[in-house]
């Protein structure tokens, strides 16, 4: 990137002390284009992966922004993009063995224009190095960068720093259930690149192309992940715990808009999201959803064009509209509400309350739905969690389509953790 500055620098140095604003910018615009080109030649990595420095790129495209603004455009080429400068030096040998997915396009990439999805994630614990992780996700996806101190000779003598791992990939599920097997993962969050391009291509566009607003949505799974995404979220923060209001801000940051909404989806991480509010320059609003299923009803409601305070009260009314079953097994004995439940056996959760117990997870839903007013509900949605098959997810909506024949019942992979199961009843 120096090597990229001071050639630019250098170039417009050279020119007459009269020159105009825009001969000036053009001059420097090509030198930091030929000076980028070679960056392959400057560093092994580089040239190993086949790739020019980031960061010269990241300054050449600032130049050419100027450089377009100085003739009057305020967008790119024909259509409307900046120039990436292409590396002169093949990937080498050992780029490749290393794994050139990692920097070179990948086969999801090229088949299509899509951006994909931009995936971070923390990863502690595994038993391998930074340069093994690179070679086992670099297939999932491009863009792949793995940062620690931990190589694989430092993890083999012992150490155990944790790595941190960047990524673009088609399909988020299947890269953060690849990655969990490799160690215990956290920290993650998606971005839909897609819905950032979107963003940027509207911002240039006159003055309020960009009064939308976002929606930041945290949830307990990499399936539920797919489905806030799927439903307009812009970014989604996936564990298991509740995220730091560090990690919560982040994600607010990151937002491509101004305005942002967070889905906390637990009550413990409502107070965590009214914190990010407080910290972030952003407008932030928080909807206290409590729930997955509550998160999900709310953002069904949410419309990206309408102000964040007009879809405020549209999603307060929607997630307000939803109850919430919560299953998992009992690791001890209790006996609350009125409900005796025995270790290990289901326990179901009402709005967060226990609600129903039993051998199976069936017999304890049955038991807490006995409290609702069935009759009135038309929908049942059940997400499945990482520890239940599809076929047992399947068995569980026979039971339930049987007992309620009017409602609908949908069976979709949440791939959470510690609850067998979610549903929503509206």
């Amino acid at each position: 990137m120096l090597t990229v500055m001071r050639e630019a620098a250098e170039a417009g140095g050279r020119l007459e002390a009269d020159s105009d604003l825009p001969g000036y910018l053009e001059a420097t615009l090509a030198a930091a284009g030929r000076a980028l080109e070679r960056t392959p030649e400057l560093l092994p990595v580089l040239r190993e992966a086949g790739v020019v420095d980031a960061g010269g790129q990241g300054l050449y495209t600032l130049l050419e922004g100027m450089c377009l603004y100085a003739r009057g455009q305020t967008e790119g080429g024909p259509g409307g993009e900046l120039h990436l400068i292409a590396s002169r030096v093949p990937v080498s040998a050992a780029g490749a063995q290393a794994g050139a997915a990692v920097s070179a396009p990948g086969a999801w990439e090229q088949a299509g224009p899509s951006y994909g999805y931009c995936v971070e994630f923390v990863l502690d614990g595994g038993a391998k190095g930074a340069d093994e992780v690179a070679r086992d996700l670099g297939a999932l996806g491009d863009s792949l960068i793995v940062a620690g101190l931990r190589t694989g000779q430092e993890h083999r003598e012992g150490a155990d720093a944790p790595l941190r791992v960047h990524i673009h990939c088609p399909e988020p599920e299947a890269l953060i259930r690849r990655a969990g097997s490799l160690g215990t993962i956290g920290q993650v969050q998606i971005r839909d690149m897609n819905r950032q391009n979107e963003v940027f291509r509207r911002g240039g566009r006159g003055a309020g192309a960009a009064a939308g607003s976002d929606v930041v949505a945290v949830v307990p799974g990499a399936g539920l992940a797919r489905v806030f995404l799927s439903l307009g979220a812009a970014v989604v923060t996936v564990g298991a715990g509740s995220p730091s209001a560090e990690e919560l801000l982040d994600a607010v940051q990151s937002a491509p808009g101004e305005a942002v909404i967070v889905l906390p989806n637990n009550k413990n991480v409502v107070p965590v999201a009214e914190q990010a509010r407080k910290l972030s320059g952003k407008g932030v609003w928080v909807i206290p959803t409590a729930s997955v299923a509550q998160g999900i009803a709310a953002l069904v409601a949410f419309d990206p064009p309408r102000g964040a305070e007009a879809n405020r009260r549209e999603m307060l009314q929607a997630m307000a509209a939803v109850r919430s079953l919560e299953v998992c097994k009992a690791v001890r004995d209790a006996h609350l509400n009125a409900v005796r439940v025995r270790k290990d056996q289901h326990a179901a959760y009402l709005d967060g309350e226990l609600a129903g117990a039993g051998a199976s997870a069936w017999e304890a839903i049955r038991r807490a739905l006995e409290r609702l007013p069935m009759h009135e509900a038309e929908v049942l949605t059940v997400y499945y969690g990482v520890e239940v098959s599809a076929s047992q997810a399947e068995g569980l909506a026979d039971c339930l389509r049987v007992e309620y024949p009017h409602v609908a019942v949908e069976v979709l992979s949440g791939g959470q953790p510690l609850y067998d199961y979610l549903i929503g009843v509206e």
